[in-house]
This record gives structure tokens, C-alpha cells and sequence, in this order.
């Protein structure tokens, strides 16, 4: 295998395990967490009426992935943005080894709240 294609296959199997692993309060719950602003964010996406001091944003993001007729594939989406974040950050910015990265994706999923924030609305 080429290096280039190897390297490739290395980062996406970061990045589909850091998921996994900052997912599983999604899975755990079978539902991800939500807040007492979650339905405004969702009411927001599917009515096209902004709130007051909301961001504008994001629910664009429910309603684009709301194709799917539920909200999981919302986390997952955040799960995905933040793994690659860290696979950018810890392997070419740090310049850490697999190991070590993995590591600390690990750490970050088991001793922070970061999983808690990609599995909720």
C-alpha cells in the first residue's frame, strides 16, 4: 500500500474509533442528552423563526441532517467535527504518536466532559 493511502486509512480509523469513543453517552442513553434549549434549537430549525439570543447557526445543522427523522445523526455529526479537530491537533499539530493520541482521546472521553457536550443537543 501506497504511504499516502496508508496514512489516509490511519487518520479515518482515528477518527471512526475517537467517535465511537466520544460517543457513548449517545449510545448508553440510546438518545442523546438534552437541555432545556434543545427544542428551541429544534423548533428554531423547523420553523425558520429565529429566537432571541440564539445561535443562528446551529439549527441549520438540526434541520440538515433532520432528514433523517431523528436527532442521533446530529451527535454523530458533532462526534465527527470534533475527532477530526483532535486527529489535526494531536497527530499534525503536536505531532503525537497513534498511541499516544489515541490516549488522549480516551482521557478526554472518560475525564472530561466532552462527550457529555458531543452527545447532547
Amino acid at each position: 500500500m501506497p504511504p499516502r493511502a496508508e496514512a489516509a486509512l490511519q487518520r479515518a480509523l482515528f477518527v471512526a474509533l475517537a467517535t465511537a469513543v466520544l460517543l457513548w453517552p449517545l449510545v448508553y442513553n440510546r438518545f442523546p442528552i438534552v437541555y432545556g434549549d434543545s427544542l428551541l434549537y429544534s423548533l428554531t430549525a423547523f420553523t425558520g423563526r429565529s429566537m432571541a439570543f440564539r445561535p443562528s447557526c446551529y439549527p441549520y445543522l438540526i434541520k440538515l441532517i433532520g432528514v433523517f427523522q431523528t436527532v442521533q445523526p446530529v451527535c454523530v455529526v458533532q462526534a465527527l467535527l470534533v475527532a477530526v479537530g483532535l486527529e489535526i491537533s494531536l497527530r499534525r499539530g503536536a505531532e503525537l504518536s497513534w498511541g499516544i493520541a489515541a490516549a488522549v482521546v480516551g482521557g478526554l472521553a472518560v475525564f472530561t466532559t466532552l462527550r457529555w457536550w458531543v452527545s447532547s443537543l
